[in-house]
């Protein structure tokens, strides 16, 4: 990530445009998309409900973090200013080294804390969340995001505004409004090489992102950074594996959901915001550089596949038992 101003930026929603608010107000992050008003209003109209406006159903985010506490406060910071009063927030800390708890209890009384002495990782950690949330639609967000007003409510939106939509994902820019791709065909074994392939290789390497577009797609996955899952998919497909300690829990969470007949859709007239921060690619081989290799073993030999990746839409139902 390269910033380009002094301090990073925050989205901010205007007339029409999503701006960083870093930047002069007559630089737009986006064209104009969508007006999100009705969004924000806590209200939507489907097909289902005959075009009659009904209320958002209520989430609850999900977060889990380890040494993030700086970034943390301000992604729980932009959430406080946000998100309806309904909805919830649980945060879960993974071996707190750094504060987070004290400095959570002490600005945000509303966020409900599970705190873990170990590091346990990401799929866990996100679990112990998942098995406390109450509301119908569960949002999974990476601690490093910042999230816009009316964002996630419009995530929730396009969730629920077709029965079969079972994960959906934004947008995601970094603090320099640079495009991050988060909407993907599944990976395979070569896909994933090409990602820490010098540039000769990566030109002849496949790629799995997806071309950018302005309108929403099915797609094989979202990023975890932040999806907006329904709460009854979760139940039917299963919680995240906790084999998988960092990565690629996302991917195959999305290839359950297909394989169980949900829909996993990206949504890009939602922007958000995310300080990316890829701690595999610090150090190349790094515990948690191979714990991650570790993951994505588990992954491939999970879905009895290396080189041809399932096709979303098309998944055989008899993958259904891999939960």
């Amino acid at each position: 990530m390269t910033a380009q101003s002094s301090r990073p930026a925050t989205c901010e929603y205007e007339a029409g445009r999503w701006y960083l608010s870093a930047q002069h107000a007559s630089e737009p992050l986006f064209p104009p998309r969508a007006d999100p008003s009705s969004h924000a209003r806590g209200q939507l109209t489907t097909a289902s409900s005959g075009g009659r406006p009904r209320e958002l159903p209520a989430a609850t985010i999900v977060i889990c973090t380890w040494g993030f506490r700086d970034l943390l406060l301000r992604c729980l910071t932009s959430l406080e200013a946000s998100i309806p009063p309904d909805w919830e927030i649980i945060v879960v800390v993974n071996a707190d080294v750094d504060g987070t708890v004290e400095a959570i209890s002490a600005s945000f009384p509303r966020v409900h804390v599970v705190a873990n002495r170990r590091n346990r990782g990401v799929g866990p950690a996100r679990n112990q969340g998942l098995a406390r949330a109450s509301k119908e639609v569960v949002i999974l967000l990476d601690a490093d995001t910042e999230t816009p007003r009316g964002a996630l409510e419009g995530l929730a939106a396009t969730l629920v505004s077709e029965p079969n939509i079972g994960v959906v994902g934004p947008r995601l820019v970094s603090s320099s409004g640079d495009l991050q791709h988060t909407a993907r065909n599944f990976p395979t074994v070569l896909t994933k090489i090409r990602r820490r392939a010098p540039a000769v290789l990566r030109r002849v390497l496949p790629s799995d992102d997806l071309a950018d577009s302005e309108l929403q797609r099915d797609v094989g996955y979202v990023i975890g950074a932040c999806q907006a899952i329904r709460s009854t998919a979760l139940q039917d497909v299963g919680l995240l594996d906790e084999a998988i300690f960092y990565g690629p829990e996302d991917v195959d969470l999305c290839l359950r959901m297909w394989k169980s007949g949900w829909r996993v859709v990206w949504d890009p007239t939602v922007t958000i915001m995310h300080h990316e921060q890829r701690r595999t690619r610090r150090k190349l081989l790094s515990a948690l550089t191979l714990r991650h290799g570790a993951g994505l073993a588990r992954y491939f030999v999970k879905h009895r596949y290396l080189f041809r990746a399932p096709r979303f839409g098309q998944v055989p139902a008899a993958g259904v038992g891999d939960r």
